[in-house]
This record gives C-alpha cells, structure tokens and sequence, in this order.
C-alpha cells in the first residue's frame, strides 16, 4: 500500500471518548471479518491501524484479529466502574475462548453480551462495539490455520490471566494506593500487556517467513522488549488521562525518590520540577527498551522487508513521541501529547526508504535518541534481554 493510501486512515481516526446514547449491546450482523476489522482498526488503535497494512497477505489481516482481540482485553481492564473481581471474571472467560472449547460460539454470545451491558454508558461507543463483535473475531480465529491459532491463544490467554492477577493483586493492597510498586513490577506490567504481543508477533513472522524462523535464535530474547517499549511509552503519553480515570501506571518507588508522595501531585503545577524528575527517569527506562528494541528489527532479515517495516514505523513514532514528551513544558498537563500529522508522515517515509537498510535505520535511531535522556544502565546485556524468557515466563510460553 503507498504512503498517499495509508494516510486516510489518520485523517478518518474517530475521535476518542465521545459519549454515546447507544444501546449498551450494539446489534452487529456477521458480516465479512475482513470488513468487521478493516472498520475497527482505524477506530480503536491510531498506530496500528497505520503500520499493519504494510504487512503482506494473510499476515496483515492476522495480525489485525490478534490485535483486535488485545484490545478487548484491555477495554474491560480499563472500565474502573467495575470491581477488579468482576473484570478478572470477564478476562479469565475471554482466555477461556480463545481456546475454542467446544460451546465457544454460544460462550462468545453471552461474553460479549454481559460484557457490553457491563460497560459504562460514557465508555467510547467504538470500544463497545468491538466487545460486541467478539464471535466475528473468534470465528475468523477458528479458521485459521493451527500454528496460528496457538500463537494468538498463547498470547491472549498470558494476557488476560496477568491482567486478571494484576487487577486483583491492586486490589488486596491494605491502602489502595495508586500505581505499581517498583520499576520492575511496571516492567513485568508491560510484558502482560505488551511483551506478550512481541512474543506472538514474533512466532508469526517465523510461521510466515523461513528466513525470520532462521533468526528466531536471535528475535527471541529481545521480542518481549520491543512490545515493552511501546507500552511504555503509552503509559508515559497517558499519565494524564490515566490518572484522569483513576489509574496510575508508574512505580511508587520512583514517585517516593523524587519527592511526589500521591500520583495527583502529578497534576500540581507547583511540583512541576518534580514531576519533571519522574519524566526523566521514565524515559530513561524507556530508553534502554528501546535499545533492545531497535535490536529485535535489526535481527529481523532484511528480505523480510515488509515485516521490518511494520516493526520500524511504530517504533519511529514512539521515539519522535517521547522527544517530544521529553520537551513538553507542561510535562503532565492537561493536554494530550502526541506527534502531529506531519509527523506521522514523514515517519512512515523514513520507514520505508530506511527499514531495509540496517545501516541508515541505525542512524536515523542514533540521531533521534539523542534528544532523550540516556537510557538506565543494566549490570549485564544479557540479563536485561532474557527478562522475557527467565522470571516473566512470557517467551517461553
């Protein structure tokens, strides 16, 4: 697909959080699964509605089922008006169908029914929507091919089951307070909800590709990395509307080190130079994922050129994203920080003249990194890249 076809998709993004009058269960006819995803897309994830059509056939639409998929997850995770008992109810039945019990079509139903009566009425009505269309995602899962089918379920079930236990853990802390205890916990976070995804993505490249099987040896040690760092910067990009929600993402530990005692001090104009501590060593964190994660495209072959451009592109953005947070005056202020259009642009240009060249995609890395804070140090490579494949069980599963 060229640059110029790609772009509509930016401009026919639907904006986020508009309330909405509908039905709490939106009435979705089983229509063509390829549609189902093509429409929803664009309208749940600004990222990877730009980056997945750069992949080649079956694996773009794969791709775009699997994600859809997560992003169920992650709705019912985020709707705070639940109880954590009851969204890790909703998250261990989704895991449950992703295997396709025998009764999944029925299960799939009353899932998605309960789950979108459950929801908020204010809760995007595009995110309801894809609740709704649970079964279209599951059926299309069913049709594809088995290795396929194991790598989504692998993913979608460590997904789910971690968010179930994370939401659950939050919960039974004596003070309720808000955000994750320590920099490794947020670490361990992103590898439920992100790292997860670079494991699956990576055993669809090598199912897909014989030349990305051959590099497995060394994609899967730092697979975990690339989801990692993404993630992270999502939860850098939102501190605000997260907190907005009622939910924080960062580690108590480091808020304690630079003087924040509360999370919503983080919304204090007078701490900003504290607040402004945080940021830098949040994004040193993010750094040194980004580090590993510029390695994991650098393993992918070279004649997998489309692949390594589906992995470039969001990278890109991530990095011009935290340049720019990094610059941010207002640091965690109320207006949502994220690269213009322009620059989205000229990303996907520079990811497809650079993303087959290791040489200049180094470069180009090199310059934009830069700007940023230097990355956390680690005692050991080695150590830093098998986080994944050790203590997180997410390679390895």
């Amino acid at each position: 697909m060229a640059l110029k076809d790609m772009w509509w998709l930016l401009r026919s993004e639907a904006p986020s959080g508009t309330a909405t009058s509908a039905p709490p269960t939106p009435h979705l006819a089983q229509h063509d699964s390829v549609a189902f995803s093509r429409d929803m897309l664009p309208r749940t994830s600004r990222t990877f509605a730009l980056n997945t059509p750069l992949l080649p056939r079956p694996l773009d639409d794969i791709v775009a089922k699997a994600y859809l998929l997560c992003r169920v997850a992650d709705t019912i995770e985020d709707e705070a008006a639940l109880t954590a008992s009851v969204r890790a109810d909703l998250l261990r039945e989704l895991g449950a169908l992703v295997a396709l019990p025998p009764n999944w079509r029925e299960r799939s139903a009353t899932l998605a029914d309960r789950a979108c009566r459950l929801l908020r009425h204010d809760t995007d009505h595009d995110q309801v929507r894809l609740v709704a269309g649970l079964p279209i995602l599951l059926d299309d899962l069913a049709a594809r091919p088995r290795p396929v089918h194991e790598l989504v379920r692998t993913c979608v079930q460590d997904m789910t089951a971690g968010m179930a236990d994370t939401l659950l853990q939050r919960q039974s802390q004596p003070d309720r307070t808000p955000g994750l205890r320590d920099l490794d916990e947020v670490l361990d976070y992103c590898d439920i909800v992100a790292g997860t995804v670079g494991v699956m993505l990576t055993g669809l490249f090598a199912w897909h590709s014989g030349c990305a099987a051959t590099a497995l040896p060394a994609l899967e040690p730092r697979a975990a990395a690339f989801g990692r760092a993404l993630q992270l910067v999502n939860i850098l990009k939102d501190v605000r509307a997260d907190l907005d929600a009622g939910r924080c993402w960062l580690p108590r530990s480091v808020l304690a080190e630079c003087g924040i005692d509360n999370p919503e001090q983080l919304r204090d104009p007078a701490m900003i130079t504290r607040s402004r501590d945080v940021l830098r060593r949040m994004i040193a964190a993010g750094h040194r994922e980004l580090v590993l994660a510029v390695e994991y495209i650098q393993a992918l072959p070279t004649s997998d050129a489309a692949v390594r451009r589906f992995c470039v592109a969001p990278l890109l953005m991530a990095v011009l994203t935290l340049g720019k947070l990094w610059t941010n005056q207002e640091v965690f202020g109320p207006q949502p920080v994220k690269i213009g259009r322009r620059a989205v642009k000229t990303a996907l240009f520079v990811t497809r003249v650079s993303a087959a060249r290791p040489a200049v995609l180094g470069s180009v890395f090199a310059v934009l990194r830069r700007r940023l804070p230097a990355p956390l140090p680690v005692e050991s490579e080695q150590a830093d890249i098998c986080r994944a494949s050790t203590a997180r069980g997410v390679a390895g599963s």
